[in-house]
């Protein structure tokens, strides 16, 4: 690999022309010399080389970069669900927003795609010849095109010294390639701590690494050869240049290590293998030392940052080791069933590790030096703390534990033992709706810590995770006990917080269990045959029995026919009383059946997890999970729920994610769902989530109400039994009940609602519960219910009338509900009179700041409450006022006079308001009454009221029993309380506050990036709001023509005065250049223009110019007022004629863009582009999201122009992140009132401003 031969020959003729032997004689040694060495000038290419390396480790870092953002996203989200669980969420598991559901459905994709895996036919093939899944297999490929895109692009050297540029270009990128490989063979590597992928996992790249690295030495050599060769000048650098020893000492110590780490050689003695790998490494470090040449000193950087990488990785090893280890481990053994050594030790070092964690455990006395990985099969809250290990004997040591088990008495003296670790980690399956967990034979010892932490947990907090099925393989039923009592345990303690635990033995080679076949040794599973070859039995697939039977704990053989695996439910098997909690089954798990019903039965995300020792399963759970797909999607089309996406975790996980059951089991997409209509029973049209609890139906409002679980009460069961959303919830008051209401959900009460109960459907009007058009509400305030009418006409005079009374007042109904509560607060209700035989309710109300009567004297009562009268400074009132309500019909008999004089016939009234009864409300259409006056309230059969003052106890200082005035103003009762019109808007204001979003501030994204590049003081300043449009028109337009300006953000509802100095409307975008300024988003555009600084928007042809103009005018004219209209509209069907609408003009100016494009005019961004340009984005954006906005076809000239605003860079620099359109937005969405000028001017039908 020599980099440089160490001359300093020119390397080209002086003329430019590529380097050949033209001229020279090389026979003459001194001029074959001579022209070796400008072959061999490489002071040019290693620049090239240099940069080269860098490219690759960009690559590099950013492969790393993106394993980084999902291992945190993971993590995240692992936490919040770990959270909703412990607030008793509904299912914890499942994706909740769009960013969960957006990852979830990539890391799908991905995981889907990635976990495909060849696996040869032939037996021997596939025991030594192990093809990599194809995610491993595309990042590898992904590597080797890198490195071989970076070896040949723009690497075409013409004339002798082409070779010489491949072959140090290879050299440069080899070198590059030593970093990596000990960044994924460490085991304390920054890689695998901010990927979350442990060492063992990164050793499949860290080989393959190393092949790629051979691979480029190889065409180091080749290629340089070749130079060398093409004049015959071979033998001459043999025998001068040093470095060619070097480096093929360097190639042949790098060819046996990838030589020795295939699977034969390297299984073959696994100790062997490690201590040459390391001498090797060794050697080839020192060799590439040796081989690279001072004149190239900087390519050492890449050995030194790996030396420098494994030394402090042996530091944090020896110091973990140390720690580990300063107080000895003490280490018990025990024999079990099946050759296995139960290894437990007592460290007061180790005391936390993640399940399925593993250690290089050694014990000295075993063999020294010698340190063999074990999976700790316990967890730090179980068996006290200690590390407990299962090994199965084979050669080496684990052959040696099994014999000093056998031959040591149970008195003797626990061994010494050394740890180092623990290593690896796995994902919380805790957060998993339902965990499939998979092992064989000792692989139990990977997922039975991740069973026994789920059931320790559940304990002590609520855990999302809903059922787990523990399968395990092995070859005789004795070995169950192994972990009897562990998968005791912990199915006691599952069962006891509700949590489903299925434990599915599968049995493969018990005589006392099995039937002998002679055939089943050719279909056996991958079971460990150190001891001897399976034996698994064939089992009838077609058998239905699913009866569970029992077999003898001694052993003897049970007559009835062994389960199948491919029964259709988990827990169909034989039971046995050697683990009463687990399921028996003869012969190899069929997965297919258990991965489907485990599928329909998961809610959330489906977690599995395979122990890391039995590759045939890697293998077969892959596959048979992309059998089950087909099935998945077509259960999904008949409505079968839980069935979206399917992936496996880091672990082997299945993901279920983008659906959303409701209460109802059905299944939607939550930014997809079919709101239901209460009245009709079928899905409204409309497929955008409501912003609101209402949703209208062809213009009329309509409830939306939720299941929530509950049994419907109230207003449910008033909108279910009677069918309308707008029957009230409660019974109001019958006649004349004027006094206080109860307090019922209803949002408002209409006065004369009560009246229509008794009509036929047709002559009901329409209650509008969003206000009538005179911006009044209905709502229940205080201790009556009126309309909330906050400035009606002449409300000064009526006040002042309502509060002296110093005549009697007539009031229609109207009259009184919207006058009479700006005045409630001078009076409280004290008492109300009914009337068995009058159809009118009397009312008496006191004056708030009345006192006692005079003459009465005080109570000695000590229990009696004391009034507060110091803020009143006892400046008492007498005032009392009668209120009689009439009811409706009251006048519409001629006999009746309405000031309370007996009937005429007052049977016939009495009978009339008789039938009414106390607490009903009788209709009659309304007639003339020609004794009253035309028009007299009640003439017309109308509710009415009549107010007069009653105070008959000399309030006037007379003591003629005339009603006196108040004692203070109108503004001393408006002092002491607020009337109900005024608490209940400060009310309504103070929960708008509450529950209104805050409009956002502040730009997010690239956009917040190119604000912090613009703060500085200019001359030139743009006053702008990050969700404004018309703003962002003007600023794509600076960036653009590489304008310098100041930025400057506005709050749009608190305008500065530097704002309004430049344009008085306080309207954004404005510009002030110098002493100049506007603010209107075309002229500005136009302005900057003008000034002829940077690249110019529009075309230079006349009429290129114009027609610019023309579709800009189009845009403003017709496509932005129709968006707003649609993202406004609160009507389905005019949200549908407004997207088409829209989608029209679209297609109009579509049709006369250039059609080459990809912009309006052609390859550039032009005047047009920029003004259309934050419509494409809001598109895209927030009618997607609010108005279920469809993109349009890809590859269409629409599609075409879209992308490429979407991508442009100055439009990028200016556009916020996504969530900042769509929460600003949403008051457009909801049609707020007092949402900006803009949106009242498409309601009012205006221009826009």
């Amino acid at each position: 690999m020599d980099m440089s031969d160490g001359m300093t020959m020119g390397g080209a003729p002086t003329d430019g022309s590529a380097l050949n032997a033209t001229g020279i004689e090389l026979s003459n040694m001194t001029q074959a010399a001579d022209y070796l060495g400008e072959i061999l000038d490489d002071s040019v290419f290693q620049i090239n080389g240099n940069a080269a390396a860098r490219h690759f480790w960009y690559g590099v870092c950013a492969v790393i970069g993106i394993a980084a953002f999902f291992n945190f996203a993971q993590k995240a989200i692992i936490f919040f669900r770990l959270r909703a669980a412990a607030s008793n969420k509904a299912r914890p598991a499942s994706p909740s927003n769009p960013l969960t559901i957006l990852l979830a459905t990539i890391t799908a994709i991905g995981r889907e795609a990635s976990y495909s895996q060849f696996i040869p036919h032939n037996a021997t093939a596939a025991k030594y010849f192990k093809i990599p899944p194809l995610g491993t297999v595309m990042l590898l490929i992904l590597h080797l095109v890198w490195v071989i895109i970076l070896e040949f692009a723009n690497n075409n050297v013409p004339g002798a010294q082409h070779f010489t540029s491949l072959g140090v270009r290879a050299s440069w990128l080899a070198v590059a390639q030593v970093p990596l490989l000990i960044l994924l063979a460490g085991k304390n590597s920054p890689l695998g701590l901010v990927s979350g992928i442990s060492y063992e996992r990164l050793n499949v790249v860290h080989r393959w690494t190393s092949r790629i690295l051979l691979f480029l030495v190889t065409l180091h050599v080749i290629f340089l050869h070749l130079a060398w060769n093409a004049s015959d000048l071979g033998p001459l650098e043999y025998s001068t240049d040093s470095c060619i020893p070097t480096g093929w000492g360097a190639y042949a110590l790098l060819l046996w290590m990838n030589i020795s780490t295939c699977a034969p050689i390297r299984n073959f003695s696994y100790e062997f293998f490690v201590v040459q790998h390391i001498i090797t490494f060794f050697g080839f470090i020192i060799a590439i030392m040796m081989h690279l040449p001072d004149t190239a000193l900087y390519s050492r950087v890449y050995i030194y940052i790996p030396i420098a990488l494994y030394i402090i990785d042996r530091i944090i090893r020896t110091g973990r080791y140390a720690w580990n280890n300063v107080r000895t481990p003490t280490a018990t053994l025990t024999v079990l069933e099946g050759g296995v050594t139960r290894v437990c030790i007592e460290s007061k070092a180790v005391k936390k590790w993640n399940p399925g964690s593993h250690v290089l455990l050694s014990i000295p006395q075993l063999g020294i030096g010698q340190s063999h990985p074990a999976t700790i099969a316990s967890t730090p809250s179980s068996h006290d703390g200690k590390l407990v290990f299962l090994l199965k004997a084979h050669k080496g040591f684990t052959g040696r534990l099994l014999y000093a088990a056998e031959n040591s008495p149970a008195s003797n003296s626990p061994w010494k033992a050394r740890i180092d670790g623990p290593y690896g980690n796995t994902v919380d399956y805790a957060a998993f709706d339902t965990v499939l967990l998979i092992s064989g034979s000792t692989g139990t010892t990977y997922t039975l810590p991740i069973l026994l932490d789920i059931a320790n947990r559940a304990q002590s907090t609520q855990l999302p995770v809903q059922r787990i099925v523990f399968v395990w393989i092995i070859k005789n039923t004795s070995w169950t006990s192994w972990i009897a009592d562990e998968l005791a345990s912990a199915a006691e303690k599952l069962d006891a917080v509700g949590i489903e635990l299925t434990i599915r033995i599968h049995v493969t080679c018990d005589n006392n269990f099995t039937t002998g076949d002679s055939n089943t040794e050719a279909n056996c599973c991958a079971c460990d045959k150190s001891l001897g070859p399976c034996c698994c039995i064939s089992v009838d697939a077609d058998t239905d029995d699913d009866e569970i039977t029992s077999i003898d704990e001694k052993g003897t053989k049970i007559s009835a026919k062994p389960k199948i695996t491919s029964a259709s439910s988990i827990t169909s098997g034989t039971r046995s009383s050697i683990l009463p909690c687990a399921v028996f089954q003869s012969g190899r798990p069929d997965f297919h059946p258990l991965l489907g019903e485990l599928l329909v039965k998961a809610e959330g995300k489906l977690g599995l997890l395979m122990d890391q020792v039995n590759s045939g399963l890697h293998q077969q759970i892959p596959t048979t999970y992309r059998q089950l797909q087909p099935q998945a999607e077509q259960a999904l089309q008949h409505g079968q729920p839980h069935l979206h996406h399917h992936t496996l975790t880091s672990q082997a996980g299945l993901d279920l994610s983008g659906l959303v059951q409701d209460d109802n089991n059905s299944v939607y997409h939550p930014d997809l769902r079919s709101l239901q209509d209460p009245n009709a029973g079928h899905p409204i049209a409309h497929q955008y989530p409501s912003p609101i609890p209402f949703e209208r139906n062809n213009g009329h409002p309509q409830m939306h109400v939720q299941n929530t679980g509950i049994q419907n009460t109230g207003l449910q069961n008033s909108i279910q039994n009677n069918g309308s959303p707008h029957t009230p919830q409660q019974q109001h008051p019958g006649p004349g009940q004027f006094g206080i209401l109860t307090a019922g959900p209803s949002l408002h009460h209409n006065p004369i609602g009560r009246l229509q109960q008794g009509l036929p459907q047709g002559l009901q009007q329409d209650d509008n519960l969003f206000g009538t058009p005179d911006e009044t509400d209905q709502k229940s305030i205080g201790h009556h219910s009126h309309k909330i009418v906050p400035n009606p006409p002449d409300l000064a005079a009526w006040r002042e009338k309502l509060f002296n009374v110093n005549e009697m007042i007539t009031l229609s109904e109207e009259e009184y509900n919207t006058y009479f509560p700006h005045v409630d607060n001078v009076y409280s209700h004290r008492s109300t009179q009914k009337y068995k035989r009058k159809p009118f309710v009397s009312h008496y109300w006191d004056c708030r700041l009345k006192g006692r009567p005079p003459g009465t004297a005080k109570s000695d009562d000590p229990n009696k409450k004391k009034r507060k009268r110091t803020a009143r400074e006892r400046d008492l009132c007498d005032v009392k006022i009668k209120i009689t309500e009439y009811f409706p019909g009251a006048m519409l008999r001629a006999d009746f006079q309405p000031d309370g004089g007996a009937s005429a016939d007052p049977s016939q009234a009495n009978n009339f308001f008789a039938q009414a009864g106390p607490h009903q409300q009788q209709f009659a259409l309304p007639l003339n009454n020609i004794n009253i006056p035309p028009n007299h309230p009640g003439a017309t059969g109308q509710r009415y009221y009549e107010i007069q003052r009653v105070n008959g106890n000399g309030g006037n200082g007379k003591g003629d029993g005339v009603a006196g005035p108040h004692k203070h103003d109108l503004a001393r009762s408006d002092e002491i309380k607020k009337n109900s019109i005024l608490r209940f808007l400060q009310k309504r204001e103070k929960e708008d506050k509450k529950t209104q979003k805050t409009y956002h501030k502040r730009a997010s994204g690239l956009a917040l990036s190119t604000v912090k590049k613009h703060t500085k003081e200019n001359e030139l300043k743009l006053f702008g709001s990050c969700f404004c449009p018309f703003v962002q028109r003007v600023w794509i337009a600076l960036e653009a023509k590489g304008i310098q300006y100041q930025y400057i953000e506005v709050d749009p509802y608190k305008k500065p005065q530097s704002l309004l100095e430049v344009n008085p409307r306080g309207l954004v975008p404005a510009i002030r250049h110098g002493d100049w300024g506007c603010g209107e988003s075309t002229v500005l555009m136009e302005y900057l223009e003008d000034l002829q600084t940077g690249p110019p928007l529009f075309p230079q042809d006349a009429r290129a110019k114009a027609h610019s103009r023309l579709w800009a005018d189009h845009i403003d004219r017709k496509i932005v007022p129709t968006f707003y209209a649609l993202l406004q509209s609160q009507n389905y069907e005019k949200q549908e004629e407004l997207t088409a609408k829209l989608r029209d003009e679209i297609s109009q100016i579509v049709d006369v863009c250039d059609p080459q494009g990809p912009f309006f005019l052609g390859p550039t961004l032009t005047y047009t582009d920029v003004h259309f340009a934050p419509w494409i984005l809001r598109c895209r954006r927030v009618l997607k999201h609010y108005r279920d906005w469809q993109d349009p076809q890809p590859g269409s000239r629409w599609a075409i122009w879209f992308d490429a605003i979407e991508n442009n860079e100055f439009v990028k620099v200016t556009t916020s992140a996504d969530e900042l359109y769509i929460d600003s937005y949403e008051r457009y969405a909801m049609n707020r009132p007092g949402t900006s000028e803009l949106a009242d001017a498409v309601n009012g039908g205006f221009n826009l401003p």
